[in-house]
């Protein structure tokens, strides 16, 4: 499920990326996943860093 899962969240990634010239509202997603953001990220990373 992990693998499937870390799956989504780079195809998520990638549709944003394409979106980007769009969509200005998609830096805001891409700070969301990437933790770069002003949303803090959760105590207990959904994928630990490698």
């Amino acid at each position: 499920a992990r693998a499937s899962l870390t799956g989504l969240v780079k195809e998520l990634l990638v549709a944003n990326h394409h979106l980007k010239p769009f969509l200005p509202v998609a830096e805001t997603v891409e700070s969301i996943f990437t933790g770069s953001g002003q949303i803090l990220p959760p105590e207990t990373p959904l994928f630990p860093k490698d």
